[in-house]
Parts: structure tokens; sequence; C-alpha cells
């Protein structure tokens, strides 16, 4: 797969469903490749699983930017 790949996670719980969001940037131009919406009290363990596989098949993806509350937001390198 040509091009950079980044994916968003934005962790729900009980009231907000998590929701993971990969995109592809090649050069200048962004695009969605992947967007998946868990069900609702979906544990953290099972989202982040879900994650780590994604990332381990596409071997590409370069950062996972990830946020639980408005004011907490950090990420990680893969």
């Amino acid at each position: 797969m040509k091009g950079q790949l980044y994916a968003g996670l934005d962790l729900g719980r009980a009231q907000d469903h998590s929701v993971l969001a990969v995109i592809k940037q090649v050069e200048d131009q962004q695009q969605l490749i992947h967007c998946h919406q868990f069900p609702l009290k979906t544990s953290y363990g099972n989202v982040i699983g879900y994650v780590k596989v994604l990332c381990d098949r596409w071997n590409q993806v370069h950062k996972v930017l990830w946020t639980r509350l408005e004011w907490e937001t950090t990420s990680w390198r893969i």
C-alpha cells in the first residue's frame, strides 16, 4: 500500500461508542480507508486488541492518536 497510514481512536464506553478511523496520506492528500464503530460497553482491552491486530496486519501505521476524554489526548509510536 503506497503512502503513510495514521489511525485515530476515540475511546467511549457506556454512553459513547469507541471509534477507530484510519487515513492514508499520499503526498498532500488524505483518504479515509477504514472506520470502525464498536458496540457500546466494548471493553478497552478489546478495542486496543482490535487496533493492535489492524496495525500488525497492515504494518504501515506510523502513529495512533487516541483520546478518552476531551481534555486527555496522547499518542504513541507504533
